[in-house]
């Protein structure tokens, strides 16, 4: 169990409740039903001490009543109100000073239960709580939220406006033990909460990085100079990366500090995965972090896969030219790849031979095949790199021009293509520089060439995976977890 307690934090959610107009409310109910459904998950019980509801008093009882009966495994479930006038900043300092949460406290905003299913979300922030291998006391959490209550609409900069916005408590739990990171998410980032959070931000933690995003995500990397400069320009396009980089070289340099291992949480999933931001985008973001730490030893980067940004047109075309990192795992790239077309001439010379009628019916085939080739743009889901391996899987940016559960009848070469999650193709068909995504399965009979197959990938008896003696370089990749 790991020494640290979590806080979740109910009642300040800034959606319109749709039964009461009241802003004010949260969504008590949504999160009352995943609670019981999952029962705080076994992960909660197991990596934390304790857990403390913060909600509005008016919300207490309601809360007590759906968490009361969870207190079990000798893990202390708190509900606890902010006291009149007090806000949840002042709540979050009053629960440190009362011995209830400590600087090993994580923040787990309400939203996360209805974005994510509660046991993922308790597995995604256990990656950013886990201690270092190496024993180093440096993290850098990166993480979104949209907890936010409702706050005064004003553009009056000099209003000290009591507005408590997106991870101020976060920030003021987090940092204290480790370099922060935080990249928040919400539609009304307006200008009174820019001065609230750079007055905050600057009075209580001057070397905080603090990262905004909105919907759709203009996303700014901002450090409290950065946010200055937006308040004093009102420009929310600002590429703010030498404000962030240097940060995390000064946070590396301290005396006695190993490099920090690096988490990026991302509970957004594929509303951030690839959106194009004004000039600063996430994966720009993460693309920064690589270079940066990308040939350091003790860097982590940590990122579940999200298989759904296929579904955003305008996806970044970026981390074109990505070194492999041996301690890297699981970093995904977003990288669009064009493949290259085969010559239809060349494809028809294997038909020599053929009867007409046959003959005419591969052709066919062939013209298939190389009409949703041409229109096939790749994309990266994930990849790896593991004992000197490195391992790409691959998706279709659009599924729809994915060839999918060919058989023979069908076509005789399937070339340069990808046989999509769970397809087919075979039996006795050719795949020439095919890519196999996982739980994909190749008939038997077939020819592979030059082909990747996945992880998970079923290759059935009596397929040929040898490299045609054509083509000395060709080859057939076969992933350790592919059933051959």
């Amino acid at each position: 169990m790991l020494d640290a307690h979590a806080v979740l934090i109910v009642g300040y959610e800034s959606p319109i409740d749709p039964l009461t107009q009241d802003r004010n409310l949260p969504f008590v109910t949504v999160l009352g039903k995943t609670l019981l459904a999952h029962g705080l998950d076994s992960l909660i019980r197991s990596q934390f001490k304790s857990i403390v509801v913060l909600c509005p008093e008016i919300y207490s009882d309601t809360i007590q009543d759906k968490v009361g009966s969870m207190d079990e495994n000798e893990m202390e479930i708190t509900v606890r109100s902010p006291q009149q006038e007090e806000s949840p900043v002042e709540a979050i300092a009053s629960l440190v000073k009362d011995g209830l949460l400590t600087t090993d406290t994580l923040i787990i905003p309400a939203n996360l239960v209805t974005d994510l299913s509660f046991p993922e979300m308790m597995r995604r922030f256990y990656l950013a709580t886990r201690p270092c291998e190496d024993g180093a006391d440096a993290h850098i959490m990166v993480c979104m939220s949209a907890l936010h209550p409702s706050a005064p609409q004003t553009d009056n900069k000099d209003q000290d406006a009591n507005v408590w916005v997106t991870g101020t408590a976060e920030v003021d739990v987090v940092s204290q033990t480790r370099p922060l990171v935080w990249l928040s998410a919400h539609e009304s980032f307006n200008q009174a909460e820019k001065i609230n959070v750079s007055q905050y931000v600057a009075s209580k933690h001057g070397t905080v990085t603090y990262t905004a995003y909105r919907r759709p995500p203009h996303a700014v990397v901002l450090n409290v100079a950065a946010l200055q400069h937006i308040i004093a320009n009102d420009d929310c396009s600002g590429n703010f990366d030498h404000d962030l980089l240097p940060y995390l070289a000064h946070q590396q340099s301290k005396p006695g500090a190993s490099s920090p291992r690096v988490h990026l949480v991302d509970h957004c999933g594929a509303a951030f995965l690839g959106r194009v931001g004004t000039r600063w985008s996430y994966i720009e973001t993460v693309n920064a972090l690589i270079k940066h730490y990308g040939a350091s030893k003790d860097a982590l980067f940590d990122v579940p896969p999200n298989r759904k940004g296929s579904e955003y047109p305008d996806r970044v075309e970026a981390v074109k030219s990505w070194i492999p990192n041996p301690h890297v795992n699981a970093l995904p790239l977003f990288e669009v790849a064009e493949l290259e077309m085969p010559e239809k001439a060349a494809l028809m010379k294997d038909l020599e031979g053929l009867k007409p009628r046959e003959k005419k019916k591969r052709e066919k085939a062939i013209d298939k095949a190389l009409k949703a080739a041409k229109n096939l743009k790749l994309i990266c889901v994930r990849s790896s790199y593991v004992d000197g391996t490195a391992t790409v899987e691959w998706a279709p940016e659009d599924p729809a021009a994915s060839i999918m559960d060919l058989d023979d009848s069908v076509a005789t070469v399937v070339q340069s293509s990808v046989i999509m999650p769970g397809a087919s193709v075979g039996p006795r068909c050719t795949l020439d520089g095919v890519i196999v995504c996982e739980n994909g399965r190749v008939g038997a009979g077939c020819r592979l060439v030059n082909c990747i197959v996945g992880p998970g990938a079923v290759v059935e008896p009596g397929t040929d995976n040898r490299a045609s003696t054509e083509r000395k370089q060709a080859f057939v990749n076969i992933a350790q977890t592919a059933r051959v």
